[in-house]
């Protein structure tokens, strides 16, 4: 009978003493991950180009979308470069943004299309209202 009862006090101890050991959890890099999960949240992030032509003709435009909702835009026109910089507001109800100037741009499958003030697409014919993303 004190065989049974010591064997019993053992087997407790190796149970008890094995709960009481802590492992501590792999560190995973939520960082990176964070990132990944952005720019899938957010595919308008990177830089686009292209000519847009409009009513008083065409003029080169590359435009930069950051990811803390800033923007770099560049135009070539009158045989200058015109550099603006600023802040942009996402809609995301049309996958679109708006400028602090003003212009909008919704996201479509080739890139950033021109919409007019009112946030409706610009229809000019025979000209392109998009620009194309080249890098994200």
């Amino acid at each position: 009978m004190k065989k049974i009862k010591l064997l019993a006090m053992a087997s407790m101890m190796i149970l008890i003493s094995s709960c009481d050991k802590k492992t501590t959890p792999q560190k995973i890099d939520n960082k990176q991950n964070k990132e990944q999960n952005l720019e899938k949240k957010e595919p308008w992030i990177g830089v686009y180009e292209g000519n847009l032509k409009g009513y008083e003709g065409s003029i080169k435009v590359k435009i930069t979308l950051n990811k803390n909702l800033t923007y770099q835009l560049l135009e070539y026109y009158d045989h200058k470069e015109h550099a603006n910089k600023g802040k942009f507001q996402w809609n995301n109800n049309n996958n679109s943004i708006k400028l602090e100037d003003g212009r909008n741009f919704k996201i479509v499958k080739e890139g950033l299309k021109m919409l007019n003030e009112n946030g409706d697409e610009v229809k000019i014919d025979n000209a392109s209202t998009v620009l194309k993303k080249i890098d994200d």
